[in-house]
């Protein structure tokens, strides 16, 4: 994991109640330097509190408007996989201005969704990207992405595994590639602590031509190299110049790093990609774009 210093770590209590989960929130508080006798230990009914407590109210705006950067506090939770509750009743009793999204974050949606149009095997040509969440949350910092203040870490992710990602992988063979907390998160920023990455990147390698995508800012690679991907997990870096990275994206992995680590990882046979994003309109930009290529 990133040496993160959260301004506070709450877990709450279906957390523990699997030992799997409660493994997974001890491994987590371990590298964090703390136990789980030190953090603060809360239920559902107490979210409203949390948000008013913590000032968690703006923690879904854009973080370029919540001033300098901070790491972002820490809640561990677990997905609600077969019947989360109603967000409304709960986000009727925080403060004002509360987004529904981080309520419902809190309360353990999430899991898989497929971006801009209904799952289905007769869209022609182009696929629905099919997206996974299982952190909502982020210590990169970017400043246009919603990610900061407060991060939920859903721990129970071999039940995730075993009732959403292995049945979508069988149902839906045409479809090749599967993402991971690309939408708010960062998945290696919490890496190898959280595990879940290595037990996608063993199951994905069993599957005939289906392959985890791991979509990156970060130059947190070690834990990778040794793991037998057999080539089904693929790299995707989100490189930007060295400018934006310094202020736009200001905890991430730079230019350099970012390159260094996708380097390594090929050398131990994953297939890397890149995409070459935010563009930014900087003083500059076509000497630090000339540098970065």
């Amino acid at each position: 994991m990133y040496p993160l210093s959260p301004p506070s770590i709450t877990v709450l209590d279906r957390a523990l109640e699997d030992p799997l989960s409660a493994n997974r929130v001890e491994r987590m508080l371990t590298a964090l330097g703390t136990d789980l006798a030190s953090v603060a230990r809360a239920t559902d009914a107490d979210i409203p509190e949390l948000i008013r407590t913590h000032g968690w109210h703006d923690a879904r705006l854009r973080q370029g408007r919540l001033g300098a950067h901070a790491d972002p506090a820490i809640v561990f939770s677990t997905l609600r996989i077969d019947d989360p509750p109603a967000t409304e009743p709960v986000l009727e009793a925080c403060p004002a201005g509360t987004p529904a999204r981080l309520v419902r974050d809190l309360l353990g949606h999430g899991g898989r969704g497929v971006a801009r149009e209904n799952f289905t095997s007769k869209r022609g040509v182009c696929r629905a990207r099919v997206q996974f969440g299982t952190i909502f949350g982020c210590p990169h910092g970017c400043q246009s992405c919603a990610g900061g203040k407060v991060a939920v870490v859903n721990t129970n992710v071999e039940e995730f595994i075993r009732k959403q990602v292995i049945p979508a992988a069988e149902a839906e063979p045409w479809q090749k590639v599967f993402m991971y907390n690309s939408a708010l998160s960062d998945t290696p920023c919490f890496e190898p602590e959280y595990g879940m990455s290595e037990l996608l990147i063993n199951y994905y390698a069993t599957t005939a031509d289906q392959h985890y995508l791991i979509h990156t800012k970060s130059a947190n690679v070690d834990w990778l190299l040794d793991l037998g991907h057999r080539g089904h997990t693929i790299l995707l870096w989100s490189l930007a110049n060295d400018t934006a990275a310094r202020v736009i994206e200001p905890r991430s992995g730079s230019p350099d790093e970012r390159i260094e680590a996708a380097r390594r990882c090929q050398l131990a046979g994953y297939p890397i990609r890149f995409k070459l994003k935010p563009i930014v309109p900087v003083k500059g930009w076509r000497e630090d774009a000339a540098y970065t290529a």
